[in-house]
């Protein structure tokens, strides 16, 4: 219990640390480190939607730098990157009350 509402606490502050009312661009290293693994930025962007599209239920969806190398990883529940030796660098959370707001 203990980690889980842990590491809820960090991933849920993570993402909202990350969210801006203005439009962003990545840094020219952060830019050039998508482009490197995935081609475009929109290339990433892609890639990325579609991981979290597939993670079912309650989880993330995460931007990692691992060995030095850009990865996307999906985690459930309140599992994260750092779990797991990783470095968290983006996150969308795809919790299942994130897309009945609306309804």
């Amino acid at each position: 219990p203990t980690f889980n509402n842990a590491a809820q606490v960090f991933n849920h502050n993570f993402y909202w640390l990350g969210l801006t009312s203005k439009e962003t661009k990545p840094s020219v290293e952060l830019q050039e480190m998508l482009e490197k693994e995935f081609g475009t930025v929109e290339g990433f962007k892609g890639e990325f939607v579609a991981s979290a599209a597939k993670n079912f239920g309650s989880g993330w969806t995460w931007l990692v730098l691992k060995d030095g190398k850009l990865e996307i990883m999906n985690t459930a529940n309140a599992d994260n990157p750092i779990a797991h030796g990783v470095v968290p660098l983006l996150t969308c959370d795809v919790w299942e009350h994130a897309y009945y707001v609306d309804y």
